[in-house]
């Protein structure tokens, strides 16, 4: 009988960073990522691994948007994400502080039919997103819903061995 730990019932909850980032290299492309929970972490290096895979330096200026849930209101954000973009293959949108983002729940008139060549990363730190709403199963079916859990202490020494073997550092 095989046992489970902590990091494999977490594998099943949905994908896990190091999936998203074998699927974006892949050219496997959503068309919105909601990385969610408490670990930051993951949710910085999953947002920022997308914009620089998907964008070169001289695209940013153009291809890539950058607000912040408090500044901004969902009608705006569906508007800019049916933008194209310009000169390149990808517009990105980096929605920080989401969870202050209002009628999140709106979003799902964009889901229905997403620009194919936008990329909208929400980014909400500290919680997670209601899943009994219809937009966390839109999100989750048309592109990825990542919850980034803490780590317990166990799982510290291993996090702390693969992140210096990423950085090629002797231990």
């Amino acid at each position: 009988m095989a046992t489970t730990t902590p990091l494999s019932r977490r594998r099943t909850a949905g994908p896990s960073y190091e999936d998203i980032v074998r699927s974006v290299r892949a050219g496997d492309i959503k068309p919105v990522y909601y990385l969610m929970g408490d670990e930051a972490y993951y949710i910085d290096r999953v947002a920022g691994f997308i914009v620089d895979t998907l964008l070169p330096p001289e695209e940013r200026d153009y291809n890539l948007i950058t607000c912040f849930g408090p500044d901004t209101d969902i009608d705006s954000l569906m508007a800019a994400a049916k933008r194209y973009p310009m000169g390149g293959r990808w517009l990105v949108i980096v929605v920080k502080e989401a969870q202050h983002l209002r009628q999140v729940d709106r979003l799902d008139r964009y889901l229905q039919q997403p620009q194919p060549s936008t990329v909208l990363v929400m980014c909400h730190k500290n919680g997670t997103l209601d899943r009994r709403l219809k937009v966390s199963a839109l999100i989750a079916r048309t592109g990825v819903l990542f919850e980034s859990r803490r780590l317990y202490d166990s799982q510290l020494p291993a996090f702390v061995r693969d992140y210096l073997k990423r950085r090629r550092v002797a231990a």
